[in-house]
């Protein structure tokens, strides 16, 4: 099913948090935090220390892996991070808006397992064209412009360091993306919303 703007307000109108996917999330015990409210997570991201990263999870945000990062984020009923099944973690997939021309076929996939946001290119190009046409915005950051759009005031951002400790799930490095560039977009959003970064 889709989820349009409204329903995404309405679900996060109380506030959010965000979970990157940096190691240096492992050195502090933010869970309980996290889990406060309904969270965000990315890509191949795994819950492998609850007490670090939390355990709610309620969106996916994902690029164009992202029949990838279904397939690596799906869990039984019990919630069992350790079990897969057809069930998947999250119930909402936000998608990056280059996507939108694979709507149907994203639909017709989901089998109604999950439901799923499609970004509008209008909220992301401003940001893209400060990147330069060959570098791509991360799904931490269209996640970030997406919240800044909403309007959503109470952000708490977890597992983001621009990339100095890496991801915990890859060492590899895309060179698709400008992290550094990206870390400044991401203060500049912190600084005009007020949002909370837990370092």
């Amino acid at each position: 099913m889709r989820v349009y703007e409204d329903d995404l307000i309405k679900y996060m109108c109380n506030g959010v948090s965000v979970v990157g996917n940096a190691t240096s999330l492992f050195d502090r015990e933010y869970g309980l935090i996290i889990d406060e409210m309904p969270t965000i997570r990315f890509n191949w991201s795994k819950i492998e220390k609850g007490e670090s990263q939390g355990t709610r999870w309620n969106f996916l945000a994902s690029g164009s892996r992202w029949k990838r990062s279904v397939e690596a984020n799906m869990c039984n009923k019990s919630n069992d991070v350790n079990s897969k099944s057809s069930i998947p973690l999250f119930h909402t997939l936000l998608l990056n808006p280059g996507l939108k021309n694979e709507e149907n076929t994203i639909v017709r996939n989901s089998k109604n397992k999950y439901d799923f946001y499609f970004g509008e290119l209008s909220i992301a190009e401003p940001w893209k064209r400060r990147l330069g046409k060959r570098i791509k915005l991360s799904s931490g950051m269209h996640s970030l412009i997406l919240l800044d759009y909403l309007g959503i005031e109470r952000v708490r951002i977890f597992g983001f360091d621009g990339y100095r400790s890496k991801s915990y799930y890859t060492d590899e490095i895309s060179e698709s993306h400008d992290y550094s560039t990206e870390d400044i977009m991401r203060k500049e959003l912190v600084e005009k919303n007020s949002w909370k970064v837990y370092e």
